[in-house]
């Protein structure tokens, strides 16, 4: 089970409430006594926050230990108010553009980016583009996502592309998971817009895709079709991950049930075949 630590910077104190989204998806949540190379030597991830909407309360040291840990292999997941001073902080992040916007529409938006990696999308639950839409704000800005180094992802947007709302780059033998969503502001006091539950989601899903987990969903242990070829018939759970992820990019929705299996409707299915199968009801196969 992966060692999480978690810290907020604008109190300067592991807050006990941050622990919540780091037990919720199956982790070990350890408070720290502060932030230095040895506090974050034994850790896996760093869940850091910023509820500081004017800068970041984090020392030189601090910084400079944050960098260390990263470059010898743990993950920083960072969700920041602030935007506008994250360049000082993260490690890595020289050159990348933090732009803090309060004043557009865009605040209360956040999309799913082109490209989002299915690591991420469906780490825990699967990520919508209304998900964590209307908040009081959804975002506090964006990265340019041209600023970003080679090999970074964009994994949410404002709703314009190339203003990324979470970004993840690799820094030495780490990474860096960073988000302009006030998470702790919904963490701390969830609401109508953005619920608890959502909140564990996104956290679960930024640490889940920064340590390199498998996605969470048990797709297709069990489904009702069959698929055959040359006169093979054969169970094709890969099918049915195929077709699922078909029907996420279609906008359409499919049926779970009770104990949380897909269930893949023929039509919903058929085109992602591959060349050469056809579909059958396993209940009329003899």
């Amino acid at each position: 089970m992966p060692n999480i630590g978690y810290w907020n910077a604008g109190s300067d104190a592991s807050d006990a409430y941050l622990a919540d989204e780091i037990t919720t998806n199956g982790h070990t949540a350890v408070s720290l006594p502060g932030i230095t190379i040895s506090s974050l030597s034994g850790l896996d991830a760093l869940y850091l926050v910023n509820y500081d909407n004017d800068g970041w309360n984090l020392s030189a040291a601090q910084i400079a230990a944050l960098d260390v840990a990263v470059s010898n292999g743990m993950s920083l997941v960072v969700f920041d108010r602030n935007v506008t001073g994250a360049g000082d902080i993260l490690p890595g992040s020289d050159g990348i553009v933090f732009v803090r916007d309060l004043d557009s529409v865009d605040q209360y938006d956040v999309d799913v980016a082109n490209g989002a990696p299915d690591s991420f999308i469906n780490a825990v639950e699967t990520i919508t583009d209304d998900m964590f839409d209307g908040g009081n704000s959804s975002n506090h800005g964006y990265v340019t996502a041209s600023s970003l180094p080679n090999g970074a992802e964009v994994l949410l947007t404002t709703g314009v592309e190339g203003n990324a709302v979470a970004v993840s780059y690799d820094h030495g033998q780490g990474n860096v998971f960073y988000s302009t969503i006030p998470l702790d502001h919904y963490s701390n006091g969830p609401t109508d817009a953005i619920t608890q539950a959502e909140v564990a989601v996104l956290a679960g899903s930024a640490i889940n895709y920064a340590l390199g987990l498998e996605p969470a969903f048990d797709h297709a242990m069990t489904v009702d079709l069959f698929a055959a070829r040359g006169g093979e018939v054969a169970f094709m759970s890969e099918l049915a991950l195929a077709a699922y992820h078909l029907d996420l990019a279609n906008g359409h929705e499919l049926d779970v049930d009770g104990s949380n299996i897909w269930k893949i409707h023929s039509e919903q299915a058929y085109e992602a075949l591959p060349v050469g199968f056809e579909l059958f009801d396993a209940g009329d196969l003899p």
